[in-house]
């Protein structure tokens, strides 16, 4: 008798009396070419490319992304489904921001491609 148990991270897969353990595992590193670009008072320009295949240790069905406020321990993060250049505005002028983003898997979450940015009062960094 074939039996197929399925955890978050793992499958457990059992025929007879033999069972094999698959864990399951999210991205093995961050995605790459992380980038954070200043472009006006109160907005930014993110991009980022997925980690390399091999690293991915599946699909990825998601990238998330977090821009918070140096010394803010709490933010809402952004979660895309794709890689690509995206604008983000409502940021204040004369702050550093501490962004992440990371890819996530039916596994889980890899680790984060972490940059710093300070926004000065015309938009330059």
């Amino acid at each position: 008798m074939l039996r197929i148990l399925k955890t978050t991270n793992c499958r457990l897969l059992c025929a007879t009396d033999v069972c094999y353990l698959f864990l399951i595992i999210g991205p093995s590193i961050p995605p790459a070419d992380f980038q954070v670009v200043a472009t006006g008072p109160d907005s930014v320009a993110v991009s980022w490319s997925p980690p390399p295949l091999d690293a991915q240790n599946g699909i990825i069905i998601a990238y998330v992304l977090t821009c918070r406020p140096e010394g803010l321990v709490t933010s809402l993060p952004a979660t895309y489904t794709a890689v690509g250049n995206y604008s983000l505005r409502g940021f204040t002028p004369a702050t550093t921001y501490n962004c992440t983003v990371f890819a996530t898997t039916a596994g889980g979450s890899g680790p984060p491609a972490i940059q710093t940015l300070t926004l000065l009062d015309n938009g330059n960094t």
